[in-house]
């Protein structure tokens, strides 16, 4: 009935991570509050009676739930019924910016840009409201992690927005005026994207310092440093996260390895699942990130471990073909188009088939 956060952190190995031979049971519904079981309201309820306290414990016992079904209506519904009681109470707080940030995501209830900017100032407006109820040191890894992550997620919706204006301008003929307003929106745009990556980064810098979620902090330190186009900062970031993921794989195969309890097994099982999961993603970041500078050696090292892990991958072929055609690798290049050609489940004529027959006519006219 507690929220989690998926994963511990443990301290870093230099043992890589090893594809593992484990039932991959259906990834599950993740949460993100390891301890917040654990957080008390800090103001107001001293001064509660005996029935409010026990309905404000309801509250946030059913907020945990609904937040763990992925009923996010509902959660909040439990939240705002609970803050009613004790507005101050940090942990309803907490999990109300999560939930706020959770729908921001969804396109189900962020349905168009203008209802997700509204959802994301909603979610700003529930953490500064949490962090206002402590000094910002004395904040738990939870509220900091939360708030990194909404601020990353607002810059990159500014800078997709960015895109977007940049992509309309382009597109067709616009008077002098229409340049102009278009450069003061762009400007906008990246002063605003950058305002939040700051702020996503101050967070995760202090859950660095204090060793506090260290996987998950450097995780999204690598996506706050590329949206932020530093590229040594982000591939540091992104080595970093591969540490702890070995360490934290390693741990958690020795337990599965160890343990006699069914009911274990399965949930170390889908924790090294998930696991496996950030881990590629992580890689799949890195690739493009080394792809993007021309890096191309860098990229299919990134590339190969993807496709050790998960050959299934029909994509990730595509993706390495294209750098080992850069790298002057052709013969290679040649032989992974053709699988991602034999494997893949698009429609005819999607561009990414296009672009797949075109390479392999500039592979065979350089042979």
């Amino acid at each position: 009935m507690s929220f989690r956060v998926p994963g511990g952190d443990t301290a870093a190995a230099s043992a890589r991570p090893r594809k593992r031979r484990l039932p991959t049971p259906p990834i599950m519904q993740r949460s993100l509050f390891s301890c917040l079981a654990l957080l008390a309201s800090a103001c107001g309820v001293f001064g509660l009676n005996d029935d409010e306290r026990a309905s404000l414990d309801q509250h946030k016992a059913n907020a945990s739930l609904y937040w763990s079904a992925n009923r996010l209506p509902q959660a909040l519904d439990q939240v705002r019924q609970g803050l009613e009681i004790d507005p101050s109470d940090y942990r309803l707080n907490t999990v109300k910016g999560y939930c706020l940030l959770r729908q921001a995501k969804d396109p189900r209830y962020a349905t168009t840009p203008a209802r997700k900017q509204a959802m994301l100032e909603d979610a700003q407006a529930a953490f500064d409201a949490t962090l206002a109820l402590r000094s910002f040191q004395e904040h738990g890894p939870q509220v900091l992690l939360g708030d990194a992550l909404l601020h990353e997620e607002f810059a990159r919706f500014m800078l997709d927005e960015k895109h977007l204006a940049e992509a309309e301008a382009a597109r067709r003929e616009i008077t002098s005026q229409e340049r102009a307003l278009f450069q003061v929106r762009l400007q906008e745009c990246d002063t605003e994207a950058r305002t939040h990556l700051a702020r996503s980064q101050r967070d995760l810098d202090v859950l660095i310092e204090r060793g506090d979620m260290l996987r998950l902090a450097y995780k999204h330190m690598l996506s706050v440093k590329s949206l932020g186009d530093d590229y040594v900062g982000a591939v540091e970031a992104g080595q970093k996260y591969l540490e702890h993921a070995a360490a934290e794989q390693d741990a958690k195969q020795k337990v599965y390895e160890s343990t006699m309890k069914v009911s274990t097994e399965e949930k170390v099982a889908q924790e090294l699942s998930e696991l496996v999961d950030d881990e590629l993603t992580v890689r799949s970041q890195l690739a493009n990130l080394h792809f993007d500078r021309g890096k191309y050696d860098m990229a299919i090292f990134e590339l190969d471990r993807i496709l050790q892990f998960d050959p299934s991958r029909s994509a990730d072929y595509y993706n390495r073909a294209r750098a080992l055609y850069e790298a002057g690798r052709l013969d290679e290049a040649y032989r992974d188009v053709q699988k991602f050609l034999a494997t893949h489940n698009l429609p005819a004529g999607h561009p990414s088939l296009v672009r797949a027959h075109d390479m392999l006519r500039q592979i065979e006219a350089r042979r």
